[in-house]
């Protein structure tokens, strides 16, 4: 992969003090530095930060090419291990205050960072960060949408497949089933899940994989996670929250309890977007991450002072200052919430 103006790519390994190996890429050589943690779904998506950044981007821990992990004990911390890798990635590569752009549970990686090292970490962009169980908000009902997700047609194919054993037989394949059904989940617009289809050349990847590694380690790290007004104060970097409108996973509430919670923080809505904002509306979250990363807020970013209002309503958010792509929006999908936050 190559952005245009940009040298080539580096790829090379890193260990975590407890011997996990993590897969690391450098690219760009800008004086200011931009991590992305979980490069497998962002890196291709955020590489033109190269030419204006040195962009410095990884696999997590259990995650793509990084080392598959037998031994629990070195994955049983779930978010807490990703924080600490997050610290092992900027230190050998001596970033002074590097920006993170990170999504999902390693969003939550990041805000962590920045409560242990507040004074190493510059600006963090936070897309739809996952749910904490220290954050209070309005719990949603998940259990019908789940439901509708599994009477989808590629729910149908994906039972046929593990009927036939293809998860051992042709692990690859049902990865990219498993993904066709996940995409009316993560996007508003379900066909461009091609754009990950990468993901299914890596194991760690498959879901027979990452679902154990998700449900054992992360999910529950998040849920007892409980950070207190005084830790979250700790933040100093300047932190932008985006989140997709559409988004089926991390809901409004969730997003605005971040928003209004941190020190210096705005919200900022994408309009026709779902969980992964920068694959359905790439041309509002580039412009946001450009404007953000270089000292200003973007345009419809906004202070929540009240993480309780606006968030009810279809999970829609503030929906009149969500910022919109210039194209017709996708047909409306009733579609399912999960806490698969990748």
């Amino acid at each position: 992969m190559k952005a245009p103006g940009v040298h080539e790519i580096e790829q090379g390994w890193l260990s975590a003090p407890d011997g996990a190996r993590l897969c690391v890429y450098r690219l760009g050589s800008g004086k200011q530095a931009v991590v992305v943690p979980n490069a497998l779904y962002l890196l291709e998506h955020l590489a033109w930060l190269a030419r204006t950044f040195t962009l410095v981007a990884y696999d997590p821990r259990q995650r793509g090419r990084s080392e598959h992990l037998a031994d629990r004990a070195r994955l049983h911390r779930g978010v807490h291990h990703d924080a600490e890798d997050l610290a092992v990635v900027c230190r050998a590569f001596e970033l002074q205050r590097p920006h993170v752009v990170a999504h999902g549970y390693l969003a939550v990686a990041a805000l962590l960072h920045a409560v242990a090292y507040p004074e190493l970490v510059g600006r963090i962009v936070a897309i739809a960060p996952a749910r904490v169980g220290g954050l209070e908000y309005e719990h949603d009902d998940q259990d019908a949408a789940i439901d509708r997700l599994a009477t989808l047609p590629e729910a149908e194919t994906l039972r046929q497949l593990r009927a036939e054993g293809a998860e051992q037989t042709d692990p690859r394949r049902f990865c990219q089933a498993w993904l066709r059904l996940m995409a009316h989940l993560w996007l508003a617009r379900p066909e461009r899940i091609e754009a990950l289809a990468h993901l299914c050349a890596f194991a760690n990847e498959w879901p027979q994989r990452l679902e154990p590694h998700l449900r054992a380690n992360v999910r529950p790290s998040l849920e007892r996670l409980a950070l207190r007004a005084e830790e979250l104060a700790l933040v100093r970097s300047p932190v932008l929250l985006l989140r997709g409108v559409r988004d089926r996973v991390c809901p409004a509430a969730v997003a605005r309890s971040w928003a209004a919670r941190l020190p210096d923080a705005r919200l900022m809505p994408v309009a026709d977007a779902g969980h992964l904002a920068w694959i359905d509306a790439p041309g509002v979250v580039q412009p946001a991450l450009e404007q953000f990363l270089a000292g200003a807020w973007p345009l419809g970013s906004e202070v929540v002072s009240d993480p309780a209002a606006g968030a009810a309503g279809a999970g829609a958010g503030r929906a009149d200052t969500a910022i919109h792509e210039a194209h017709s929006p996708a047909e409306e999908i009733d579609a399912p919430a999960d806490e698969t936050d990748r």
